[in-house]
């Protein structure tokens, strides 16, 4: 059995709705999981990158860089903000947490770590309403994603070459 099928299931038992609250997220199907029962955001595989089992939106590219999505805005296009995360063209990731606003933006919410380059409050000025609006407010944030990622493939070299400068090795 699945980790759906599971869910569905535990509904049915009495157990708490899971898959009511689950319903706004674009999860991938076909991500691993360690475990049966579980969706892989919940259980992903070692060695799995950030946002492992929400969807990366291969049809929305800007530059190498591709949108992923956390809510489904796609399912949701009433909604005003949302999470989702970017998909750098070295396939590395960073978090977003998106408005809707009158001017694209960027604030950082959490700093770079050895894993992912941040997590960044961002404002949207087309509704998230598609496809075609998503691409638009990727295109919009590039200019201003780029940088902070470029700044955390500098960063990244600095923290694995720290190890060898403090042992002289």
């Amino acid at each position: 059995m699945g980790w759906l099928d599971n869910l569905i299931s535990r509904r049915r038992g009495g157990a708490p709705d899971l898959f009511a609250l689950t319903q706004h997220l674009a999860l991938d199907p076909d991500a691993d999981t360690t475990a049966a029962d579980q969706p892989g955001f919940m259980a992903p595989p070692a060695g799995a990158p950030p946002y492992h089992g929400f969807r990366v939106l291969e049809e929305i590219e800007v530059d190498g860089f591709r949108l992923g999505a956390i809510t489904d805005f796609v399912r949701r296009p009433d909604l005003d903000t949302g999470d989702g995360f970017v998909v750098a063209p070295d396939s590395s990731r960073a978090g977003l947490e998106w408005r809707r606003s009158t001017e694209a933006y960027l604030l950082e919410m959490a700093p770079f770590t050895p894993n992912r380059w941040g997590v960044w409050m961002v404002g949207m000025v087309h509704p998230m309403d598609g496809i075609d609006n998503a691409r638009r407010n990727l295109a919009e944030l590039v200019p201003l994603l780029e940088p902070k990622w470029r700044d955390w493939v500098a960063y990244r070299t600095v923290v694995e070459a720290e190890p060898t400068r403090r042992t002289g090795q």
